[in-house]
């Protein structure tokens, strides 16, 4: 059994080596389609794109059997087959069938056959949703890694500033297997920094616009996105989710650097603008937790106290770093 990525289910990673390393022996993929690391299910993300070109991969490489994983060992009464990863399910199954199928009519496909869209959407009109469901993939990528490096942890923010950037550290040195996938985090130089802050806000900006031809959709009555976790609007949490993982991985390179040197200015101003956004993620969750909370898992996912500790690290060290 081999996995698809380098390293555990990274969607940027590139191809497992292992996949060539033993070609007499009979090899089988195993693909993650519950989403460990991307969101759960909760987040409605379809990776039929990687699908297609992991199986290829692994086909060429000589795997005889694709095995879909459809839930997270660790956790319990979280599966694939309730969440949106049954759309990843069922295009996984017709990618193994077929891996030069068409991305854009796999997830058609899916998203009728799983209920994920109104029986009233037109074919015409479903060929639409499914091509602007794929633009989510490469936005989801950069809000969920930093320039290529791990940052989410199984899908949740990190717990505080040290652990997000051991995290990223900890896999990055594994560049080998990785070359130029992986960006620099060295935050003492602040045009890397510029860089990495740039990342964020394209994939916010990306994501905000996604999300506002998505609740189009939405309000068309076309959408019927399963809701496992009782979040009630998936797509309004999603966006919470997605400003977290934005703002909290902002603060932590902001943070980083301050420690290394003098921030500049801008960095000074963007690393409050980070806290503010990320506190007006948190009061929604502690809002939301007043009326008896996310359920469980979706809870996890923006946890709190996670929040907090990031925030109250970055308040810090407002408090006490030097301006350039």
């Amino acid at each position: 059994m081999v996995k698809p990525y380098a390293r555990d289910y990274y969607l940027p990673w590139p191809d497992n080596p292992a996949l060539g390393a033993v070609p007499d022996r009979t090899k089988w993929l195993e693909y993650d389609v519950h989403g460990q690391y991307f969101g759960w299910g909760i987040f409605p993300l379809p990776v039929v794109t990687d699908e297609l070109a992991r199986f290829r991969s692994a086909s060429a490489a000589g795997c005889s059997v694709v095995q879909l994983r459809i839930d997270w060992e660790r956790i319990n009464a979280l599966w694939a087959l309730d969440t949106f990863g049954q759309v990843n399910l069922a295009t996984a199954v017709q990618a193994a069938r077929d891996t030069d199928a068409d991305a854009d009519a796999l997830l058609a496909a899916a998203l009728r056959t799983t209920g994920v869209v109104s029986a009233d959407v037109g074919a015409r009109e479903l060929e639409q949703l499914a091509a602007l469901w794929l633009e989510l993939y490469p936005i989801a990528l950069r809000v969920l890694y930093v320039a290529g490096n791990v940052y989410n942890t199984s899908s949740m923010i990190p717990n505080g500033v040290a652990q997000g950037w051991s995290y990223m550290h900890m896999l990055g040195g594994m560049r080998g297997w990785d070359g130029p996938q992986i960006g620099s985090l060295e935050v003492a130089d602040p045009l890397v920094v510029a860089d990495l802050l740039a990342e964020k806000a394209d994939a916010l900006a990306d994501y905000v616009a996604w999300d506002r031809r998505m609740r189009e959709w939405q309000a068309s009555g076309a959408l019927r996105l399963p809701d496992p976790s009782g979040v009630g609007d998936v797509l309004e949490w999603s966006s919470l989710y997605v400003r977290a993982f934005v703002a909290s991985a902002e603060i932590v390179v902001l943070v980083k650097a301050a420690e290394t040197r003098d921030l500049t200015q801008a960095e000074d101003e963007a690393l409050r603008r980070s806290v503010e956004r990320l506190a007006d993620v948190r009061t929604t969750t502690q809002k939301r937790d007043a009326r008896n909370g996310y359920r469980h898992y979706a809870r996890l996912l923006v946890d709190p106290g996670h929040l907090t500790l990031m925030i109250d690290k970055a308040r810090s060290t407002l408090a006490t770093h030097l301006v350039n």
